[in-house]
């Protein structure tokens, strides 16, 4: 109830009749061309993964703590203008993140007893990411590879 009233409120799904908060008198819902675009695009780009990494809960200590320093080291990149140095770390830290979301996901499906034939999130999700970490890593080697 409480994710299907976020959902609703935030404008991902919309209800048959109308309303923005979850209810009981909901008939059917549908995702709308916003929650399209956000699970089918948004969702996959690094710039969002990178968003989001460090506002999730993560359930594995090593991953959070890991996680929390690569921040750190990122901020203090920002504050020495290493521009490249800091585009390698917030790579390496959405990879972290990408690959804790593949070992959650595998997990659920264990627990859940899940066969396999529906698309896994996070397999999606990590090969988005290899492929535009290419492009992000030239476009920064190009752009910085004068910068100090």
């Amino acid at each position: 109830v409480k994710n299907m009233d976020v959902l609703l409120r935030t404008g991902l799904v919309e209800s048959s009749n109308r309303l923005d908060e979850y209810a009981e008198t909901i008939d059917s819902l549908k995702i709308t061309p916003y929650g399209y675009y956000m699970i089918n695009t948004i969702c996959y780009m690094f710039n969002y993964i990178d968003l989001v990494c460090l506002d999730c809960g993560i359930h594995e200590q090593s991953v959070a703590h890991s996680l929390g320093l690569l921040a750190d080291k990122d901020i203090d990149l920002f504050f020495k203008g290493k521009k490249l140095d800091r585009v390698k770390i917030r790579l390496r830290r959405a990879q972290e993140f990408v690959d804790y979301i593949v070992r959650e996901e595998e997990k659920e499906s264990d627990i859940y007893g899940l066969d396999g034939t529906e698309a896994k999130f996070g397999k999606i999700l990590q090969e988005r990411l290899t492929l535009e970490k290419v492009e992000i890593l030239q476009s920064a080697e190009k752009n910085y590879k004068d910068v100090l």
